[in-house]
Parts: C-alpha cells; sequence; structure tokens
C-alpha cells in the first residue's frame, strides 16, 4: 500500500534552468553538470555556481550574465502539479527530494512549502545526491514510511530507476503530465 508520495524539485515542479544551458550549450555541459553535482552537494555555493557558469559561457562568446537572466526569467511553477500535490496531501504524506543548492530557496519559502509537503530534503544540507540510495532511504525515514510504501516522481530517468531498485514505484516526469492519474494507478 502507498502512503507517500516523493517529488523531485528541477524538471517537475519548476523548470530547470542548468538543464537547458547543457542542452543549449552542449560544448561546456559536462562542465555545468560537474557544477551543479558540486553545489548540490554543498562543496560550493549557488553564488559561485552562477559565476562559474558566466564565465564557461562568456568563454564561447555568450553573454553569460544575461543568458542566465533570460533562461531564468523563462522558468515557471508548475501550478497543475501543485495543486495535485495539494489533493494528494489530504490522502497520503508528500515529500519533496531535490538535488539542490542553496539557490533552491530563491525560488520557494519555507512556508509555502509547507503547504504542500510533510517533509523536504535537499541535497546540499545532507551531503548526498541522487542516485544515492541513502537518500531516498532518509526522505522514507522522515515520512515515516517503509521504502517499499513510496511513489518518487523524477523527471531523469536514472534516479527514477535507482529508486525502483529500493522497492519504490517510479514515475518518470514529463512536463504536463497528469500526475494524479499516474498516482491513482498506486493508491
Amino acid at each position: 500500500m502507498i502512503k507517500a508520495v516523493i517529488l523531485d524539485c528541477f524538471g517537475v515542479l519548476i523548470g530547470d534552468l542548468y538543464l537547458e544551458l547543457r542542452k543549449k550549450y552542449p560544448e561546456v555541459a559536462a562542465e555545468i553538470l560537474a557544477l551543479g553535482e558540486k553545489a548540490n552537494l554543498g562543496e560550493i555555493t549557488s553564488d559561485e555556481k552562477r559565476a562559474r557558469n558566466i564565465e564557461l559561457l562568456n568563454s564561447l562568446g555568450v553573454d553569460g550574465e544575461k543568458e542566465i537572466k533570460q533562461l531564468r526569467a523563462g522558468l515557471v511553477k508548475n501550478e497543475g502539479l501543485f495543486a495535485a500535490v495539494k489533493k494528494l496531501r489530504g490522502e497520503v504524506k508528500t515529500g519533496l527530494l531535490s538535488n539542490a543548492s542553496t539557490g533552491f530557496w530563491k525560488w520557494f519559502t519555507q512556508e509555502e512549502l509547507d503547504e504542500y509537503f510533510d517533509e523536504i530534503v535537499l541535497s546540499y544540507q545532507v551531503g548526498l545526491v541522487k542516485p544515492d540510495p541513502r537518500i531516498f532511504e532518509l526522505i522514507a525515514g522522515k515520512l515515516g514510511v517503509e521504502v517499499g510504501e513510496c511513489v518518487f516522481v523524477d523527471d531523469d530517468e536514472r534516479n527514477v530507476r535507482a529508486a525502483e531498485q529500493l522497492g519504490m514505484r517510479g514515475i518518470v516526469y514529463e512536463w504536463g503530465m497528469d500526475i494524479a492519474d499516474k498516482i491513482e494507478n498506486y493508491i
């Protein structure tokens, strides 16, 4: 029986700026990804990550500051999914599990998230990143449920498969997907 639904943030609840950068500038995608991983582990700050990404873009002859500002301005919150999460919260526990850096808090307030989620685990705060099995076990424990009693939703198939290997049900999210319909299959 499913007792909890756990969602990723970037690419699911809100667009993913750094994914868009990696798609648009494949020649520096590996460096952008490496900086993101360092920030997600708390090894560098979001501001340091942003500055280094601007330098990378500048090295390509692109105005890095302007490019990041434009992409950031185009990101939107997935309001339909937030509404679905709010409804689900009446039926099951809800969790947010994100590979995120300190910049996460530029997008949300704690009060806003408390309205939707029972527990929040951010990688930079715990020193673990998905797909490390320990981060999935951590959020399940915080929610007070067994790993096998969870559905995990992420736009990165690698993370979903890692969660499934632990016994979670998994949903690979595509923007605009009717998540409530997919989750109903498990509840």
